[in-house]
């Protein structure tokens, strides 16, 4: 079963001085050792940008911190439509540079994930009610 640690809402004009306070009060939840600390807030920056820019911008983005027996599970959601994380995922080197270069912008959730790949970490998407975009970190 899991525990809910901490909530907060994040609004659009406040993104940029919200999200290292929420980075910070998350760590101190799950008491953050070695080199995790350091991409929280990276983390919860993409996700939350994401939500505003591919949601809907005028309504604020939820973030909640749940505990189970393994580890912490972060959801990030807006109120999006939703998109397809795998295919997001297994673009190529070469699509998301190119996506980038279109676009300006492409290449956050390809790094979240390589980050969480270092911490045995993963991403999950849902389109429930919005879209909610979660990490899972193991708890050691």
């Amino acid at each position: 079963m899991m525990q809910i640690l901490y909530q907060a809402k994040v609004e659009p004009q406040d993104l940029y001085s919200q999200i290292s306070v929420i980075g910070k009060e998350i760590k101190e939840k799950i008491n953050i050792k070695n080199n995790k600390e350091i991409f929280i807030e990276f983390i919860l920056y993409e996700l939350c940008k994401n939500g505003f820019e591919h949601g809907n911008p005028h309504c604020p983005v939820e973030i909640r911190l749940y505990k189970n027996d393994i580890g912490f599970k972060v959801e990030v959601k807006d109120g999006g439509k939703g998109f397809d994380l795998e295919e997001v995922l297994s673009r190529s080197k070469e699509e998301v540079r190119q996506f980038a270069l279109e676009r300006g912008r492409g290449m956050g959730l390809k790094a979240i994930q390589k980050m969480l790949d270092r911490v045995s970490g993963y991403l999950e998407h849902s389109t429930q009610e919005g879209s909610t975009v979660s990490f899972y970190l193991r708890e050691y």
